[in-house]
């Protein structure tokens, strides 16, 4: 079609596409450059065709990842499309759906929502509930919905997504494997464990059955499952989910990077849990490569891997490191989140755990009680991190110039699992905490039972290399 050029350029928007859908994102991003160059050439820069293939290529290039390049496209797709369009054009949403969801990928969901549900009123005007552009944008503003903690908006978009595309599709299908896949993480955030791995299982085998081998959205399915099977402390399944889900990034790099990044983080920290500290520190480094490469020094993303190196330098001895990266941490999470942020209350028990390590006992307690109050504020009374924070306390007080208190804080410990008793781990930390403040207080006959319980609850699921087990044997 060389002597067609206006032809060949949309030909290689279908080619670009197709290509997209197969999960060959850097070919697809050739296929699509190479129409914006024709249409610049052919009808100049403010074209609406030109518009299409800035569209088009900058969400191909936020499928990879440039962020950066992806959004200067988009906006000047938006404007041409403002400019020459009508307000309820459907193209003029796609871009408006595109952009949001840039946007939302960035963490800047304020700026996200205004896009994304523009785009969705527009989809569902012109293009009715039955169609494909509209599931996509009720799917997208259901993740900012979910991503900002509107359980139950998200909920009902997620279901109402999920139930028309079964009907219109059939269970084999990639879009119905994307609405399950969603649906789990909600249910996963809520922390409906047994219904998310139910949703996850079914996501895989539908991605397995309908998508080619080693596809990049087989990926974040897996990394999921692998992740709540971790947080279940099932380590061996976990770990078979996590190196298949590392595989397929590994050998299509043109899948999603920042997924990438995720997978290698969270195997990472399945190593660290298993005492496998410098496997662990690989593993994080690169993550956080990708992360600062992809969304910058300022990211929460890129924040919460130097506060996780900043744990695993503590817990290998290295307090020099873990003293700065944790510090840096903490002064991040301080000026950019608000006070009751998960991540800065995770970021304020690392750093009292390495100010007990430090020897600075009252520091310690400080910050944990510190951390204590913001989560009775974020989480339900039996979550298991109201029980790990309170040991964690137990044992800074066990540590400390007078101990008496560290019972205390062993008997809050203990209220959140009777109310919930959730895994052995949590368990088994309670009781290596009840050990420590036993022996602290010169119990010893019931810091043994205890310390024997914890090494019984924590060693099988964890070995003999993890931090908890060796302090259980130490104590």
């Amino acid at each position: 079609l060389a002597e067609e050029p206006r032809v060949q350029a949309s030909l290689l928007i279908t080619l670009g596409d197709a290509h997209s859908g197969l999960g060959l994102r850097r070919r697809a991003e050739a296929l699509h450059r190479r129409a914006l160059e024709h249409r610049i050439e052919l009808l100049g820069d403010d074209h609406p065709e030109t518009a299409q293939s800035r569209d088009r290529l900058g969400n191909t290039l936020r499928e990879i990842a440039r962020f950066d390049e992806a959004e200067e496209e988009l906006r000047r797709a938006l404007a041409t499309r403002e400019a020459r369009l009508s307000e309820d054009d459907p193209a003029l949403a796609e871009t408006r759906n595109n952009l949001g969801l840039l946007l939302l990928e960035r963490g800047q969901f304020e700026q996200a929502e205004p896009l994304l549900r523009r785009a969705l009123e527009v989809r569902l005007a012109r293009l009715g509930l039955d169609h494909d552009d509209t599931a996509a944008s009720q799917t997208n503003l259901g993740i900012l919905l979910k991503d900002t903690r509107r359980f139950d908006e998200a909920s009902a978009l997620f279901e109402a997504v999920l139930e028309n595309r079964l009907r219109r599709l059939g269970e084999d299908h990639p879009s119905v494997a994307n609405s399950v896949h969603m649906l789990a993480t909600l249910r996963y955030d809520q922390g409906d464990l047994e219904t998310a791995e139910g949703l996850f299982e079914r996501a895989i085998r539908i991605r397995r059955r309908v998508l080619p081998a080693k596809h990049p959205l087989l990926a974040p399915s897996l990394n999921n499952m692998a992740s709540l099977l971790h947080d279940q402390w099932r380590l061996e399944e976990a770990a078979r989910y996590y190196r298949e889900a590392l595989d397929i990034s590994e050998e299509r790099p043109g899948g999603h990077v920042m997924g990438y990044a995720i997978s290698l983080n969270n195997y990472g920290s399945l190593l660290e849990d298993l005492g496998r500290y410098g496997e662990a520190e690989q593993h994080y480094r690169r993550s956080a490569a990708l992360r600062k490469e992809i969304q910058g020094e300022d990211s929460r993303s890129y924040r919460r891997m130097i506060s996780s190196l900043g744990r695993l330098a503590t817990r290998a001895g290295q307090l020099e490191l873990a003293e700065k990266l944790l510090v840096e941490s903490e002064s991040w999470y301080r000026e950019h989140v608000g006070p009751d942020e998960p991540d800065r209350i995770r970021t304020l028990e690392r750093l009292a755990v390495l100010r007990r390590a430090q020897g600075r006992a009252a520091e310690s307690a400080t910050l944990l009680r510190s951390a204590l109050e913001r989560a009775e504020r974020t989480y339900d009374a039996g979550h298991r991190i109201l029980a790990e924070l309170s040991s964690e306390l137990a044992m800074t007080l066990a540590a400390s110039a007078d101990p008496t208190p560290c019972h205390e804080a062993v008997s809050a410990a203990r209220a959140v699992t009777a109310q919930k008793p959730g895994s052995e781990i949590t368990r088994g930390r309670v009781e290596l905490a009840a050990g420590l403040c036993h022996r602290a207080l010169g119990r010893d006959s019931e810091a043994d039972q205890s310390l024997a319980l914890a090494e019984e609850l924590l060693e099988p699921l964890l070995g003999g290399g993890n931090h908890w087990v060796r302090a259980a044997k130490a104590g």
